[in-house]
């Protein structure tokens, strides 16, 4: 796993790399984790965004919307998303 540095308030990115896919349930478990433990300790950063990543290709991403009165996992691509907008909603 590789937590890649981000600037205060941008969206943190957490890389987990294997050797093959992992299940779904693995992946629901990660997600849940990082719900629970990741993003209250990341208070600064407004998402986190979850890749996986096997053999080097990338194979799954979402991201959490981690702002003090709005948290919940993002059905929009977050790199679209306006995370410094009063009224969160799309940048698009």
């Amino acid at each position: 796993m590789a937590l890649q540095k981000s600037l205060l308030g941008y969206p943190l990115l957490i890389q987990v790399e294997s050797k093959a896919m992992l299940d779904p349930q693995i992946v629901a478990k990660w997600e849940q984790y990082l719900e629970t433990e990741l993003a209250p300790l990341a208070k600064d950063n407004r998402a986190l965004v979850f890749q996986l990543y096997a053999q080097g290709e990338k194979y799954y991403e979402s991201a959490y919307l981690n702002l003090r009165h709005d948290q919940r996992w993002l059905e929009q691509d977050w790199m679209n998303f306006d995370y410094f907008s009063d009224t969160i909603g799309s940048s698009a």
